[in-house]
């Protein structure tokens, strides 16, 4: 932004016609850009608290309340559940050997919970790819970090590109002819304003 104020208050002493009301236009044009930033930026956190949430039962490091589609409904719980049937499964077998069928329903509820464990936190079960059907479908952990992911990086490609794009901006007086130079070999949209005779160009991303 400093690069750019400075090259158009330089532009603005070499050629008068590129007033006020042209300097205005290209702020409202990068405040865009800045909103877009922002958005692309809460997108990232938006995604990040819902994979927070599948995988812990909190968001922002707090427990969710009941009324969250996450309560006893996430990755760390089923874990948590998965060892307590596992412990149960153990504890049938050893107290109770006349009783395989019960061990044997423990163990079978255990190996479910397991699944369950790997599903919320992985989107797989016995590593295989969840279908639509299945409620951990686009709601387990891994998926909600990939978004929150790929939304870090659009917002970072798009600072990248605001930065590139300002950048390559380059502008020259001619001292024998007077006239302002464009000097930059990638195109920009120029144009000049018929009513107030203003030259105008435009950055976009």
């Amino acid at each position: 932004m400093n690069k750019l104020v400075t090259l158009i208050n330089w532009v603005n002493d070499t050629d008068p016609a590129i007033n006020d009301e042209h300097l205005n236009q290209i702020d409202h044009e990068l405040d865009a850009l800045d909103d877009r930033v922002i958005e692309l930026v809460g997108d990232c956190e938006e995604q990040a608290e819902e994979a927070e949430a599948w995988a812990k039962g909190t968001r922002g490091g707090e427990a969710v309340t009941p009324e969250d589609e996450t309560y006893e409904n996430n990755s760390e719980f089923y874990a948590g559940e998965a060892k307590n049937s596992a412990t149960a499964a153990g504890n049938s077998a050893t107290n109770a050997g006349n009783s395989a069928t019960a061990a044997s329903g423990s163990a079978s509820t255990a190996a479910q919970k397991a699944l369950d464990s790997e599903a919320w936190a992985e989107g797989t079960r016995n590593g295989e790819a969840v279908p639509y059907t299945d409620p951990t479908y686009e709601k387990n952990s891994k998926y909600h970090a990939d978004r929150a992911a790929e939304s870090a990086a659009n917002a970072a490609e798009a600072v990248n590109q605001i930065n590139h794009t300002l950048g390559m901006v380059d502008f020259q007086a001619n001292m024998t002819t007077g006239e302002l130079e464009y000097l930059t070999d990638i195109p920009y949209t120029f144009q000049v304003n018929a009513l107030t005779g203003n030259l105008e160009w435009e950055v976009t991303v």
